[in-house]
């Protein structure tokens, strides 16, 4: 399955806010209300307003399925600061979403 990383702020500024309901793959948005702060990844989301927070917000008729709410987060195992999505999914949803064919 295709999916689609879609800033609104993308969405709006260079496609003209087209619909977005006839693209059926996931929509994953980005949005970093906390721009420069770098922290532990569950602090982050958390700060961000968690599962609902600004980046869950719809566009193009849609809500995304996933959201890359910063680009410093820390992630054990991970060798520096790095960007970070949230899927308000279980893995198995997620595996399916990205897995499954039109």
């Amino acid at each position: 399955m295709l999916a689609a990383y879609l800033p609104p702020w993308n969405w709006a500024k260079h496609l003209g806010k087209p619909d977005l309901r006839p693209f059926r793959g996931p929509l994953i948005a980005s949005d970093y209300p906390l721009k420069y702060k770098s922290d532990d990844y569950r602090k982050l989301y958390a700060g961000c307003g968690g599962n609902k927070g600004r980046g869950w917000a719809s566009y193009g008729n849609r809500v995304s399925e996933g959201w890359q709410f910063s680009s410093r987060a820390k992630v054990a195992g991970a060798g520096s600061i790095c960007d970070i999505n949230a899927w308000r999914m279980t893995f198995d949803q997620l595996n399916q979403l990205l897995t499954e064919k039109p």
